[in-house]
């Protein structure tokens, strides 16, 4: 039982940290074409402006609250399903 627990936290840091860095670039192209600059177009100069890294750390606590709902859920399941 220990060791499924192992991998699948290990599995979600895994996750977690692929989030965080695909969220940090994923925001600054959603934020350009929110404000209707073409997408490929990025300002390096303004990327770590206040507004943005307000912007880009809500996406990462969404996702890391997904992370630990999809954890709670996982440990639910394997209640029900006496994974011990």
């Amino acid at each position: 039982m220990k060791k499924v627990w192992v991998k699948i936290f290990l599995i979600l840091m895994l996750m977690w940290i692929f989030i965080a860095i695909f969220t940090f670039f994923w925001t600054r192209i959603s934020w350009n074409i929110h404000h209707n600059i073409p997408f490929w177009d990025i300002d390096y100069s303004q990327l770590f402006s206040k507004d943005y890294l307000i912007f880009s750390f809500k996406m990462i606590a969404l996702y890391t609250v997904l992370m630990f709902v999809t954890v709670y859920l996982v440990h639910r399941l394997s209640k029900k399903k006496n994974w011990r």
